[in-house]
């Protein structure tokens, strides 16, 4: 597997932020939940997918960095599994005879490192994400679409979160959060299937607890 550039850049970034800004850990948890997924690939000239939504699992660990101690700003940093790929009617006159019903499914770490901005601090608190992810391509099932894609891209994300406390310093949290690549998933030239272009958004719903 290939490691972008982007990676590299994240983490240079990410440390110097810690220099310069003495940043300090403040929370650890996990979260778990699901994806409401769309598939959106492009082919040249023609509807080669009647694509439907798709749901898959979302699961993973998360860090929260403080930057100045009364600020309300944090930046968090993710590890989350999640479950990607394409189900719908599919004809494409290279590899289908007719129009068949597809389920795939292709598994991603998927490494968001995002702003956090409190906008209500109480019992019950309001906050907001946002910032690009890194999506590592894992494994995927045997389709002539999953194959062609590239082992990574870069995702956007935006999310709105509650926050609500349980005992110090455990907090639950419930996030709803947009997903979509910013960079095309297609990996190369493929005459053959006719792909213009490959890419996944998604709505993400998930709960969990902080420490």
């Amino acid at each position: 597997m290939r490691t972008p550039l982007v990676t590299t850049l994240l983490l240079i970034l990410f440390c110097s932020a810690g220099t310069a800004h003495a940043i300090e850990l403040e929370g650890v948890g996990v979260k778990a939940g699901g994806a409401f997924l769309t598939g959106n690939f492009s082919f040249e000239g023609r509807d080669a997918i009647d694509d439907d939504t798709r749901i898959g699992l979302v699961a993973g660990a998360f860090t929260e960095w403080k930057l100045q101690r009364d600020s309300a700003f944090r930046v968090v940093v993710e590890g989350l599994y999640v479950r990607k790929g394409y189900e719908g009617t599919r004809s494409i006159e290279a590899i289908d005879d007719e129009p068949i019903d597809v389920q795939v499914g292709a598994d991603y770490l998927s490494i968001p490192v995002l702003g956090r901005v409190l906008f209500v601090d109480e019992e019950l608190s309001v906050y907001a994400l946002f910032g690009p992810s890194l999506e590592l391509l894992l494994s995927n099932d045997e389709d002539p679409l999953l194959d062609e894609l590239t082992d990574w891209s870069i995702a956007g994300n935006v999310a709105i979160g509650l926050e609500y406390a349980i005992a110090d310093p455990a907090r639950l949290l419930f996030e709803l959060r947009f997903n979509t690549d910013l960079t095309d998933n297609f990996d190369g030239d493929d005459d053959l299937l006719g792909i213009n272009e490959a890419r996944y958004q998604m709505l993400q719903v998930t709960g969990g607890i902080r420490y």
